[in-house]
């Protein structure tokens, strides 16, 4: 694997010279230093590469739990692991390179892609449509967002992903200001439990319709204020509610 020296220079000890693994190699520098300058987006984009099984669960946990670490360090830990499945899989460099782009590492992805293209690897074009990942997806063409929503997908796909965002997200699907204030001051620092407990209450009693379209079309909203992150949260729940649409069928 990588190891980090202390002027933090990384090294290869074993693997694969491929023009993807030669890449990440030597950029893992500046992909750290990315990652550390917008630290707020190391936990959610290890959520986002451990739910693409880029990373393993233990990895994502250490990262998302030690908050007292310095942001380069974490980086440095979740890239260790990274280039670990891209030695062993070459399709996992791209997966980084999109998950750094919709993260808001657009720069120093575009700077992977185009050093791998250098090296002999795949062209930058072929690879990432940076430019048209972002456009406008028409939810109301999809009939499994009429759907309503269940838990482990709000939390795969929402909570891991607008992880800082869960005061916004109850606000937009209705939840009543004391209700949120009640869950910051009785869970302080544990997201995850107050994103369970803000589902929970827009399923019970809330305005805004139970459904995955009304939570899509909420999520929109300037007051998330994550475009490119809302616009992977709704192809990957459209995805996947359309492959377990398929696999019903397919049983029936």
């Amino acid at each position: 694997g990588w190891v980090q020296d202390t002027t933090h220079n990384f090294k290869m000890s074993s693997g694969k010279k491929t023009p993807e693994y030669e890449a990440l190699r030597s950029n893992l520098h500046d992909i750290c230093s990315s990652l550390s300058s917008r630290h707020s987006t190391i936990t959610p984009l290890a959520n986002d590469l451990c739910g693409t099984k880029l990373i393993a669960e233990a990895t994502k946990d250490a990262v998302t739990s030690l908050r007292s670490t310095p942001p380069y360090e974490l980086a440095s830990q979740l890239m260790s692991s990274v280039q670990i499945s891209v030695q062993y899989d070459i399709k996992k460099f791209y997966v980084l390179a999109q998950k750094l782009h919709l993260h808001g590492n657009t720069e120093v992805a575009i700077k992977l892609l185009e050093e791998c293209e250098r090296r002999g690897g795949r062209k930058k074009d072929e690879t990432l449509q940076l430019v048209n990942e972002d456009a406008p997806i028409d939810l109301s063409s999809h009939e499994v967002l009429k759907q309503e929503p269940n838990l482990r997908l709000f939390v795969k796909f929402v909570a891991n992903r607008l992880e800082d965002k869960w005061r916004e997200v109850g606000i937009l699907l209705g939840v009543p200001r004391n209700d949120l204030d009640k869950l910051k001051k009785e869970f302080k620092d544990d997201q995850s439990r107050c994103f369970w407990e803000i589902f929970e209450m827009w399923r019970r009693h809330c305005k805004v319709p139970f459904t995955w379209e009304s939570l899509l079309k909420e999520l929109d909203s300037p007051v998330v204020g994550e475009t490119r992150i809302v616009t992977m949260i709704k192809k990957d729940i459209i995805r996947e509610l359309e492959n377990n649409e398929t696999v019903y069928k397919n049983l029936v």
